[in-house]
């Protein structure tokens, strides 16, 4: 990444991690340790709050197979989002940066701009450091028009259920394992099978389905809403308008139609997993799972990903190292989706001068607990102009709404109802400032960049992000 002299100032107020060009102290991924640096799987499964794993808690059997790369991984317990959309927040994943840093929305933001071609993305860094990169992903708002294929040999979309995605990736991966390269691989998968609509398979459907005599509007095919609206852009609307919010069988209905889309999504993982191991790949692989944001059921009066309280922001992550180094570790501190690509960097020994707001979750290859502060931003600019932002540490959550005060939550009350504002005009005055900060460091920094481009929206992009709720 070339730099300025003002813009390595700045980068020093960023990140504690920025212009990290010395070795990384992990020996995780050390070549001279192993012959070779291990393989990266990284899995983003769009929509997955982490209270509905049960690996976190959750009391029903959605994800057998993510419970077991947790037991025989690392899984940190606190991780935060930066945001609660799906551009934002896997640029952060893919470049270390906050949102307001990299610039990149959602599509249906006003002016879409692709990523500045000045910010080196994971996969353009594995690539440089010899890795073959390749993804499969559900496309919509991870479109590589967004910048998102930067870095990558091939990135293949393909929109639909999780499986077709997965059977992309065991293609890729076998391809790249039968071809006799002698290097490693870097694979990208994501799924928007647990975003709404709430379309699980059949199977997996009546596995989780808690009323057998629910006698709702809710569907729970898309054949069944398409024969309801025909029209792509009238779809999500007609789905969410059979939602009767005031009757608790509707509720258990969504939940129980989430939970079997989870499932769905765990099983599909377990081929790819099972491809890993037929292969003999899986032992020398660093496998990541974790979500771009989750998902609100009620919590605080709606549906969807619309806001930053704590079940929309708090997310799964899962690393499972070779060898199973650290297998069963649980993580306390605060964890967050910038940090995945220093993290990842950091075990892999890999060196770079790119600018980061992240930092590693590891020292000297263990993971460590931090009282790291999370911020998230979410900004929408249009006919409705639309800013919300907090700051999390160990003991406190604030909320910004615009520039009004929204509330402040002692961090251990994790379901965010009691507003200790008022009580705590000083801590919400420090926490203000550092926000404030933080919103002008993301802003000085994205202005010494040169701008992505601006993005035409093809027309299938648009019918499939009309259909998940992204555009009207």
């Amino acid at each position: 990444m070339r730099t300025t002299p003002a813009l390595l100032a700045l980068a020093v107020s960023l990140a504690p991690a920025a212009g990290c060009d010395r070795p990384a102290p992990s020996r995780a991924g050390d070549p001279s340790a192993t012959g070779r640096r291990p393989n990266v799987v990284l899995f983003s499964i769009d929509t997955l709050r982490a209270r509905n794993l049960g690996c976190y808690g959750y009391e029903r059997p959605t994800s057998p197979t993510i419970d077991a790369l947790a037991k025989d991984g690392i899984l940190f317990e606190t991780v935060y989002s930066q945001s609660p959309k799906t551009g934002p927040s896997h640029m952060t994943m893919m470049t270390g940066l906050h949102p307001g840093a990299h610039q990149v929305t959602n599509f249906g933001s006003a002016d879409p701009r692709s990523l500045s071609p000045a910010i080196p993305t994971l996969a353009e860094i594995l690539k440089e450091n010899g890795y073959a990169t390749f993804a499969s992903t559900a496309g919509g708002n991870v479109k590589p028009e967004l910048g998102f294929g930067k870095g990558f040999d091939e990135y293949t979309v393909r929109s639909g259920d999780v499986d077709r995605n997965v059977k992309v990736a065991i293609r890729q991966v076998e391809s790249h394992l039968a071809s006799g390269r002698d290097v490693p691989f870097f694979l990208f998968l994501h799924t928007y099978q647990v975003h709404d609509p709430y379309f699980p398979p059949s199977e997996c459907a009546k596995r989780f389905i808690s009323d057998r005599s629910y006698g709702g509007r809710i569907v729970d095919s898309p054949h069944e809403l398409a024969r309801i609206e025909t029209s792509p852009d009238g779809q999500h609307e007609a789905y969410w308008s059979r939602v009767d919010r005031d009757d608790p069988a509707d509720l258990r209905r969504l939940v129980d139609l989430y939970d079997a889309c989870i499932s769905a999504t765990d099983s599909a993982f377990a081929r790819l997993v099972d491809a890993l191991r037929r292969k003999g790949a899986y032992g020398e692989t660093i496998i990541v799972v974790t979500s771009d944001h989750g998902e609100e059921f009620l919590e605080h009066g709606q549906f969807l990903h619309n806001s930053i309280y704590r079940e929309v922001v708090h997310v799964p992550l899962i690393v499972r190292l070779p060898g199973g180094r650290h297998a069963g570790r649980r993580v306390g501190g605060i964890a967050r989706l910038v940090d995945l690509t220093p993290t990842l960097l950091d075990l892999l020994s890999i060196r770079t001068r790119a600018t980061f707001q992240g930092e590693s979750l590891f020292r000297d290859g263990a993971p460590v607990e931090a009282p790291r502060e999370a911020f998230c931003e979410w900004t929408t600019r249009g006919e409705v102009s639309l800013f919300q932002y907090s700051i999390r540490t160990l003991d406190w959550t604030y909320m910004l709404f615009g520039d009004e005060a929204f509330g402040l939550f002692a961090a251990k009350e994790i379901s965010e109802r009691a507003n200790l504002l008022d009580a705590n005009r000083e801590v919400a005055s420090r926490l203000d400032l550092r926000i404030r900060r933080l919103q002008r460091d993301g802003e000085a920094f994205a202005a010494a960049l040169p701008a992505g481009e601006e993005i035409e929206l093809a027309k299938e992009t648009r019918a499939q992000l009309e259909q998940l709720g992204y555009l009207k």
